[in-house]
């Protein structure tokens, strides 16, 4: 049987390139789930969307015998090898079936593309970016996506392990349940009580019928509260906006809320509706009246979400704000009648409040995956199945003036990963707030250099 790869553009390419999926799922059992088609269209449409203003990409399409079997898109990301001084390239939007000639012949077009550009090595996926949907799912394949997470078949980490990429990165994904107060300990609302008082935070609505003017204050809190991050860029104000607005009719906006010191943002937290629940309902991804219909009707009373937006300005990031944070947020979940959210968390890169959300009612569900193919291979983060908060182990008492060697003692046990990456496999929390089994889990990978 013959196989083929070619790349595609213009109207007719880019129909094809984003039908892929549908080829590959649709008659299929999985929990895939559709997506607007127009969404996937706008996010490699590179004359209007403004990522491609510092970025390139080209769109693969794999055949065989007439038949779409995969696809990736090759992207070179100009603001992040001048923002992090690398020569990487990109790899996204990767679908293919349990084919591992078809999945190899894809990677190495996309990687002769980054090679022919002066580009070294290859990570991925990323659609477009990380500040997008990013991540390859390896555990945990039976939890339904969220709004702007990825969801693909167990066999994906296989191909693209055989095409020679390694994991380079993990990010975790948890659960919140929201069935009331309970869901927060007692003693994380005391400690959030006093926080408010010591610090003089207010919290207020996030003001969604003046969202410029919020985004614009979000986007520079943003770049602060992310800018230690692993593989963070800051985007342009014209691709923040560009993302702001298509969320607009999916933020919930009494669970949205921003955190003011003298009425500056020092802290911002953004919830979306799943619009997942209601699109797996559009099984053809297209906008036809009746579809759209099903959109406004059915979206309001989803009652699960995504946080989306959720840092702290970096100077208020040791002051206790976290529980401040999660205290606030089960109390307005409360008033909302949420049944629960879920948030992203690379848990060596994250600082103030996205440490160790676990601590404080919430699960490990997904884990996600980021991975690499360059010259140098990144130390694969481990996650074990059951995530634990970190204990600091005691040190042994001495007398004063004694042998202080006897003072020294282990450093503190610090939260590691097993397997992948991303929201999934460590544990899930139930309706009573208890850790429950296992969910999901995703990374991204890492491989040789693409130059030949």
């Amino acid at each position: 049987m013959s196989l083929t790869v070619e790349r595609v553009e213009g109207r007719t390419g880019t129909a094809r390139f984003v039908d892929v999926p549908w080829r590959l799922f649709a008659d299929a059992p999985s929990r895939w789930v559709p997506p607007l088609r127009a969404v996937v269209r706008d996010a490699v449409d590179h004359r209007r969307n403004p990522f491609y203003r510092e970025a390139s990409r080209a769109l693969f399409v794999a055949r065989r015998d007439g038949r779409s079997v995969g696809r990736v898109a090759a992207i070179e990301n100009r603001a992040h090898n001048r923002h992090h001084g690398d020569s990487v390239g990109f790899f996204g939007f990767f679908d293919c079936a349990d084919d591992p000639e078809a999945a190899a012949a894809l990677l190495e077009r996309a990687e002769a593309w980054l090679s022919e550009r002066g580009l070294t090595s290859a990570r991925g996926p990323v659609s477009p970016s990380l500040n997008h949907e990013a991540g390859l799912l390896v555990d945990g394949f039976d939890e339904p996506p969220a709004i702007m997470t990825p969801w693909n078949p167990p066999y994906y980490g296989r191909l693209v392990e055989s095409a020679g990429y390694h994991k380079a990165r993990d990010l975790l994904g948890y659960d919140i349940a929201s069935e009331g107060r309970q869901t927060v300990p007692r003693r994380l609302q005391r400690l959030a009580e006093r926080t408010a008082r010591q610090t003089g935070v207010e919290f207020r609505r996030l003001d969604v019928g003046d969202l410029e003017d919020e985004a614009r204050k979000a986007l520079r809190l943003y770049c602060d509260a992310w800018s230690d991050n692993w593989g963070f860029v800051p985007p342009s104000w014209e691709e923040f906006w560009h993302t702001a607005r298509d969320l607009r009719q999916v933020i919930v906006p009494d669970f949205s809320f921003v955190a003011e010191v003298d009425g500056q943002m020092v802290g911002v937290m953004m919830l979306a509706r799943d619009v997942n629940r209601v699109l797996r309902h559009i099984p053809s991804g297209r906008l036809w009246p009746w579809n759209v219909v099903k959109l406004l009707t059915r979206l309001p009373r989803v009652r699960r979400g995504r946080i989306v937006l959720l840092g702290l300005r970096a100077d208020y990031r040791h002051r206790g704000l976290f529980p401040l944070f999660a205290w606030e947020a089960a109390r307005r979940a409360e008033g909302d009648r949420l049944r629960g959210r879920r948030g992203l968390v690379d848990p060596r890169g994250q600082r103030g409040p996205h440490r160790a959300p676990e601590r404080h009612g919430a699960g490990a569900l997904q884990a996600l995956a980021h991975l690499r193919k360059g010259a140098e291979i990144e130390r694969t983060l481990q996650i074990p199945r059951q995530c634990r908060a970190p204990r600091r182990r005691r040190r042994p008492r001495t007398r004063r003036g004694g042998d202080r060697a006897g003072r020294r003692s282990d450093p503190p046990t610090r939260l590691s990963c097993p397997s992948s990456a991303g929201p999934g496999s460590a544990s899930r929390t139930t309706s009573s707030g208890r850790a429950g089994s296992a969910g999901s889990w995703t990374a991204c990978w890492t491989s040789r250099a693409t130059r030949r």
